[in-house]
């Protein structure tokens, strides 16, 4: 269900263009008329065609109407993306309503798609069973507390055994550099937090997103370079197999940790790192 050409939904594409753009757009009505009129599709529903060898399950779990549509026409709500370094299972992106409908629809979650849910009693009584399975992966090689969305998960989690500085497979990243996007008060931002005083690893952008001056001028004291440090550069940059560090997609290309810092809002942790990371200082 994709095309090397970017999806079309104009009159002289073709109709595995139109079912890709449909997709895309969230159009259900035109998927479902497409899906109907081509068996050649239906046949291949389960396919890994979509972004990160998804299927079409996968690829647009959150789209509660898209996802009647895929059942209907008989994709398994199982079935998970082929990707090389975690398999993405559609549980570990869904939410509301659209994971209600998968799970109805007999999606089976794992300990990641738990965390990801925010079903601590789920969750519990996995880790009652198997504690190691506070450990498992999932997508991108992530495990369950990368997912986590609340304290109670992250309680869960570490009483089992969970490592809080785990790193994914595909970004290098700990659960709580995952936890940053966007600016302050975004994402998990205060999950993030929760996980350094529980004792996470810090680096220089995790210390200058979350505003920890102490620990920022600790790093650059004994490493000054560490501010001319960039996302998506040098060691946060691409190390093959691997993708970027996932600082790159969460808070953006090519920040420094002075941007980071201002871009959270942080101006005094931002103003104490420039002091500390000058000789003498």
């Amino acid at each position: 269900m994709t095309s090397p050409h970017l999806p079309d939904s104009s009159p002289s594409a073709t109709p595995i263009q139109q079912l890709h753009s449909a997709m895309q757009r969230g159009d259900a009505d035109a998927a479902r008329r497409l899906l109907a009129e081509h068996a050649e599709f239906r046949q291949l529903i389960n396919a890994p065609f979509f972004a990160f060898n998804s299927p079409a399950m996968v690829a647009y779990a959150n789209d509660v109407d898209m996802v009647n549509v895929l059942l209907e026409f008989g994709a398994d709500p199982n079935r998970r993306s082929e990707w090389w370094a975690g398999a993405f299972h559609a549980l570990h992106v869904a939410t509301g309503a659209a994971a209600q409908r998968l799970l109805a629809a007999g999606a089976i979650p794992d300990a990641c798609a738990a965390a990801h849910l925010d079903d601590a009693n789920l969750l519990a009584t996995m880790l009652a069973a198997d504690p190691a399975r506070a450990s498992e992966r999932g997508g991108d090689g992530q495990t369950p507390l990368h997912f986590a969305r609340s304290r109670g998960v992250i309680d869960l989690l570490l009483n089992a055994g969970a490592d809080i500085n785990a790193r994914d497979v595909d970004h290098r990243a700990t659960p709580a550099e995952w936890m940053l996007a966007g600016a302050r008060g975004a994402g998990r931002y205060e999950l993030a937090l929760d996980l350094v005083e529980r004792g996470a690893d810090v680096d220089i952008f995790l210390a200058a997103a979350l505003g920890l001056t102490d620990r920022a001028c600790t790093l650059l004291h004994r490493e000054p370079a560490l501010l001319n440090e960039q996302t998506g550069r040098g060691r946060y940059g691409e190390m093959l197999p691997s993708s970027f560090h996932i600082y790159l997609w969460s808070i953006g290309r090519d920040l420094s940790p002075l941007d980071v810092a201002a871009q959270f809002g942080h101006d005094d942790t931002r103003a104490a790192m420039q002091a500390c990371a000058t000789p003498g200082q």
